[in-house]
Parts: C-alpha cells; sequence; structure tokens
C-alpha cells in the first residue's frame, strides 16, 4: 500500500501490524497499529498492549482508572432514626456499571454528617443492588457487638459540622450496573436526629453553616 503525505490530512496509507507496526521508533516492533475501521492499537515487543476502538478502551494495565462517577448533595435535611433500627440512606447514592467482571470499584465518600448530641451513630456501605452490606467493609464479629464501617462525630457545639470520610475498594464481580449508599444506625434506646450538610441548631446568622456530601465512584483495572 502506498504512503500518501498531505500538508491537510497529515500521512496515511499504511495499517501495520502489531508485531510490525506502522509507526515506529528505532524499534521495529514497538508503535502504533491501524488494523481495521476505527481501532487502534499499540504494541511494544511485538505484542498487543492497549486498543482504543469504538467500544472503548482495553488491555490496559492493573490499577488503572477506568471510569469515575460522582453524587454530590448540596442540600440539608435532618433524619429521624427509631432505636435499633437502620437507616437506609438510599436517596444519597451512586451506580457504576463495570466494563469487566474482574475489575474493582473504589468507593469514597465525604460526608458532613454529624449526630444528636452525646449519642453513638454508625455508618455501614450497602450494595443497593443485591440489599447486602459490602463483604469486608465492617469489622469482625464480636459478641452482640454492631459491626459497623466507621462511626459518625455527635454534635459538640452548636457550630461544628460533622466530617466523615469513607473509602473502600469492592470487588462487585459483575458488569452490570451496581448502585452503593449508606446506612445509618445509632446506639441509644429512643429515637435520635442525624444531621445531614448542617449542624443541630442550624440559626440564621454567620456562625452557622451548610455543607455538601459527595459519594465517588472508580473502576479500576483488575
Amino acid at each position: 500500500m502506498a504512503l500518501n503525505i498531505n500538508g491537510t490530512t497529515g500521512i496515511s496509507g499504511v495499517d501495520g501490524s502489531v508485531s510490525a507496526p506502522a509507526v515506529t521508533g528505532t524499534d521495529s516492533n514497538t508503535g502504533i497499529t491501524f488494523p481495521s475501521a476505527d481501532t487502534i492499537k499499540f504494541s511494544t515487543g511485538g505484542v498487543e498492549r492497549m486498543s482504543i476502538s469504538n467500544s472503548g478502551v482495553s488491555g490496559i494495565s492493573t490499577g488503572v482508572v477506568l471510569q469515575v462517577v460522582q453524587t454530590r448533595l448540596n442540600s440539608a435535611a435532618v433524619q429521624n432514626i427509631n432505636a435499633g433500627s437502620n437507616y437506609d440512606w438510599s436517596s444519597f447514592s451512586a451506580s457504576i456499571t463495570p466494563s469487566s467482571t474482574s475489575n474493582k470499584v473504589l468507593i469514597t465518600a465525604m460526608l458532613s454528617l454529624v449526630g444528636e448530641s452525646s449519642n453513638p451513630f454508625y455508618l455501614k456501605i450497602k450494595n443497593g443492588t443485591t440489599g447486602n452490606y459490602l463483604s469486608g467493609s465492617r469489622g469482625n464479629s464480636s459478641g452482640s457487638k454492631e459491626l459497623v464501617t466507621t462511626g459518625i462525630p455527635t454534635q459538640s457545639n452548636d457550630f461544628t459540622l460533622g466530617n466523615v470520610y469513607v473509602e473502600f475498594l469492592d470487588s462487585p464481580s459483575t458488569a452490570s450496573a451496581v448502585q452503593y449508599y449508606f446506612t445509618i444506625s445509632h446506639g441509644s434506646n429512643t429515637q435520635r436526629a442525624i444531621y445531614i450538610n448542617q449542624t443541630d441548631s442550624d440559626q440564621n446568622n454567620y456562625q452557622y453553616t451548610r455543607g455538601i456530601s459527595t459519594l465517588t465512584l472508580k473502576e479500576i483495572a483488575a
């Protein structure tokens, strides 16, 4: 096939192969190939390492971030939670569709949460698609203790927003959509309130604040 050099369209006319790429440096079996319509392949040592097509990217190394999804909550709310109950905070969730069953999902969250004063509050991560808590995301079983991911701060004064940071690597083992959200509970024997993106008193002056909460999902190549 002839090599065409055009001042407008550039260089064209050579497809190459993985073992003999069309574009190389001094190493003849390392470079770029154009094997078919809408497809580019990259090879080193005559071996394909990555392919880009209309379907996306494949063949990349492990640990690479393939996609990012984020849910952000800017509004404030107060949620009452009964004693011994788990509040499924499913209104604040994020969903992602892994491109391979072997890939993982890195869950990170920055949450402005504070519990009613002097009461213990707890957070757990749930797979909203299956309705189950994520494997390995809670502490080991120990008698009658509740198994949680982490605690939530309680209101120490009228002005301080709560801050909870969560990071967990999940292995959903699916190439279908997966939804994630949090479950909140407390250790009191009566109904207690959780304050979302606000403080307990929440008065209308400059000393009081409103925050945001974010939930971010990253697909990680296995």
